[in-house]
């Protein structure tokens, strides 16, 4: 237990500080080697986690305030993974935006300081060993990313950003109310208020916690967190953000945060699913998850703006992902796991493909982008592949975790 001190202390305190020492200066070269070294720590650490659940089994650290097992190890890998392929995708973005003089010189210092925020809010979700602090991170990423969204400060940015506020706002309070309901059952039998979310604690009573309480606090959970994750029909905020937001900004947003929001749902149902009855969180992730599904199909049929398409297919594939956990057993879950980190990994590529044609074309909508094979081939061919493996066309990772 004490070789994981080290690595959660740099994970939780790198982002801090990268944070805090982004405001400090404009300096370009100071902002990129204060990344790169943010980011390498992140990684080394994140590994060296992952290595100690493995070989440890699931792990109690930092006076209990920290808990990780497989499922935030795995969650932790991939927010770190995208998060260091963002940062790197930001260095030239940033750069080109601030040669043509659409950002201000003291708005890089600025995006690298929410940047940061943004990623320690999600690793404190992740490891938090306290229902109430995964609660607090999640509104963090909210309030940090509100910014992000309307970052280029034109109207339709700053209109996506406040709907994405508004809308998730009222879907974290929904969730609030759920972790409450979940409170006032375990107190019941806990007693001792102070541990009574405990993640650690809970697990050992789930199957004495009061069933009734129970069904009501998962419905304001999936409808909390699924406003998060984007699911139908609570993502309306989705379009419009995907499309305002600085491109790896949304790639951190479909790639990781939707990832982060199903990582909530799942921590919740794991806990309730013991004092519940059989299938009852399953049939509800099922239904929302094929309903999400449909939706955006149709949605998806409509577009003509490409950032639009993409944000209509996230919407899509963590239907299909959150229909996984419904179905649950090995195959469920480790479909619906597969999944998560295939479309991480692809969305990315697709929106910094998006935003490499943004750049180029000045224009988010289909019928303007024309010739992109011959003015920006290696763009092209990233756009293919992330298109190919998004609509699940074998050999791409994600054609497996669909089946």
């Amino acid at each position: 237990m004490n070789t994981i001190v080290a690595p959660v202390a740099v994970v939780l305190g790198a982002p801090l500080l990268g944070a805090l020492l982004s405001l400090t200066s404009n300096h370009t070269r100071f902002l990129r080697g204060l990344n790169l070294v943010t980011m390498s720590a992140l990684l080394v650490s994140v590994l060296a986690i992952v290595h100690d659940v493995l070989s440890q089994g699931p792990v109690t650290t930092l006076w209990g305030l920290v808990y990780l097992d497989a499922l935030s190890a795995f969650i932790l890998l991939i927010i770190i993974v995208i998060g260091c392929t963002a940062s790197l995708y930001s260095w030239a973005y940033l750069a080109d935006h601030l040669k043509r003089g659409v950002i201000a010189p003291g708005q890089p210092r600025l995006f690298w300081c929410l940047f940061h925020l943004f990623l320690f809010a999600m690793i404190v979700a992740t490891i938090a060993n306290s229902l109430g602090v995964l609660w607090v991170a999640m509104e963090g990423t909210t309030l940090a990313t509100a910014f992000l969204i309307s970052f280029f400060r034109t109207r339709e940015g700053f209109e996506a950003g406040w709907k994405y506020l508004i809308i998730c706002s009222v879907g974290i309070a929904l969730a609030l109310f759920g972790t409450v309901l979940t409170y006032y059952s375990s107190v019941h039998i806990l007693g001792d208020v102070s541990a009574a979310l405990n993640v650690t604690t809970l697990q050992k009573v789930a199957g004495q916690l009061d069933p009734q309480v129970l069904k009501l606090a998962f419905i304001f959970v999936l409808v909390g967190y699924g406003t998060k994750v984007g699911l139908a029909p609570m993502h309306s905020w989705l379009p419009e953000a995907y499309s305002e937001a600085p491109a790896p900004v949304v790639a951190m947003l479909a790639g990781v945060l939707e990832t982060v929001a199903v990582y909530a749902l799942l921590r919740t149902k794991s806990i309730m699913d013991p004092a519940l009855p059989e299938h009852y969180t399953g049939n509800l992730l099922v239904l929302i998850g094929l309903l999400s599904f449909v939706v955006a199909a149709f949605f998806i049929l409509i577009q003509h703006g490409y950032k639009r398409l993409f944000a209509y297919s996230s919407i899509e594939h963590m239907g299909i992902a959150i229909v996984g956990f419904g179905v649950g057993g090995t195959t469920g879950i480790f479909g619906g796991l597969f999944h998560l980190l295939n479309h991480a990994l692809a969305k990315s590529l697709a929106f910094f493909s998006a935003g490499n044609i943004h750049r180029r074309f000045g224009s988010l909508e289909i019928k303007d982008v024309r010739g992109l094979v011959t003015v920006q081939p290696v763009t092209a061919v990233a756009l293919l592949v992330a298109g190919l493996a998004l609509v699940g066309m074998p050999p791409f990772s994600l054609f497996l975790s669909e089946v």
